[in-house]
């Protein structure tokens, strides 16, 4: 009896640790620690001035990025230019941009300045997401844009 349960309990063992081995490298969603690297351009811009946002993120399936309140700075969402691109884009305001499987991505996203811009620093968010599926891992970095009175 004692052999049979030893047997039984290194079996288990060992057909844990191959299971494992076996994944792939693949994480739990429950027990990883899944930290994605984001970064975001913090331009100084004037009143009707256009530029782009460069963003980057590592390790990716989806982005949103979500800008600022009172709406002074045009966000041109349909004209965002991503590397690779999107597998699939939400059909929401702000959009969600999804890959799959997850990657490191860049972007460069157009906005543009109000003519009654108020000067100051405001802050935009860019979420990323583990799985565009759901949003159970998901990590937010917040990057400034500054108006100038010029």
């Amino acid at each position: 009896m004692e052999r049979r349960r030893f047997l039984t309990t290194s079996s288990s063992g060992i057909l844990a640790g191959l299971t494992g081995c076996l994944n792939g490298g693949r994480r739990n969603a429950g027990t990883d620690t899944w930290s994605p690297e984001i970064e975001g351009t913090e331009p100084t811009l004037s009143f009707a001035d256009e530029s782009s946002l460069t963003l980057e993120a590592s390790d990716v399936a989806g982005l949103t990025v979500r800008p600022p309140d009172p709406q002074f700075i045009a966000f041109r969402f349909r004209n965002a230019d991503w590397s690779p691109n999107p597998a699939s884009v939400s059909d929401s305001y702000p959009p969600q941009w999804a890959w799959s499987p997850a990657r490191s991505v860049s972007g460069a996203l157009p906005i543009q300045i109000g003519d009654h811009a108020e000067p100051g620093e405001y802050a935009y968010g860019v979420e990323a997401v583990a799985d565009s599926r759901s949003d159970d891992r998901s990590a937010v970095e917040t990057f400034t844009i500054t108006i100038t009175g010029e």
